[in-house]
């Protein structure tokens, strides 16, 4: 059967996209047997262009959004783009992204209320009272499920202070949304989606509102209402 295909793909057509996964084809190519992206729903402009300057290997321009917001703030690793409300930050594949709001070093006592979007395996981090030049800072991670608080003291190693599981994220199996930027085995197709070790599927993903008070050496947290 795939003979005769071949035979009349190449009777009917020019070119033949035949493969998901990689959004550069070059001359060594087969015509026949090229490759293309599928950006999945839920892709911001961002993240198809890191996608496409990863595979191409040469710079794109990333789009920024907001130029005033933007301006409050300076890039220490991928791309973002602001909206009336919104900061969407998209990592390097396999580095993180970060954001430095100018002039925040100044701050001591602070209250930040932010809603934390994207998929439920992965890391989310909100650094406070963070010295670049020492190297020091406390941070809150939101990392599959769980809340982590972790302190780095100027020369001294990362010390994780405490962390809590996170209420139960219920899904469906119709919620899944394969990425069509990735090459599924014939298990993980079968099982439905790839997995990780929390047991939730690798794009499942949920909204957490996560509210911050640091006053003096006091820090209180609250994820969707629960302190």
């Amino acid at each position: 059967m795939s003979d005769v295909n071949d035979a009349n793909i190449r009777q009917l057509f020019v070119m033949h996209f035949n493969r998901e996964g990689n959004a550069c084809n070059t001359a060594e190519d087969s015509l026949y047997n090229l490759t293309r992206v599928q950006a999945a729903l839920y892709w911001y402009t961002n993240h198809l262009l890191m996608k496409i300057q990863k595979d191409t290997q040469q710079k794109v321009k990333f789009v920024q959004g907001d130029e005033q917001q933007a301006a409050k703030w300076e890039r220490m690793g991928g791309a973002e783009e602001f909206g009336d409300n919104s900061i969407v930050l998209t990592s390097p594949p396999g580095e993180s992204g970060m954001l430095y709001l100018r002039d925040s070093e100044k701050y001591r006592d602070v209250r930040v209320s932010a809603k934390l979007e994207g998929n439920v395996v992965g890391r989310q981090t909100i650094y406070l009272r963070y010295d670049r030049q020492k190297e020091s800072f406390v941070r809150l991670l939101l990392e599959n499920n769980e809340l982590k608080l972790e302190e780095k003291q100027a020369g001294r190693p990362l010390v994780e202070l405490s962390k809590a599981t996170l209420s139960e994220i219920h899904w469906k199996p119709e919620d899944l949304a394969y990425d069509k930027a990735t090459v599924y085995s014939k298990a993980q197709t079968e099982a439905g989606a790839a997995k990780e070790d929390p047991g939730y599927p690798v794009n499942i993903s949920h909204t957490r509102l996560r509210e911050i008070a640091l006053s003096g050496k006091r820090l209180t947290v609250s994820v969707d209402k629960q302190v």
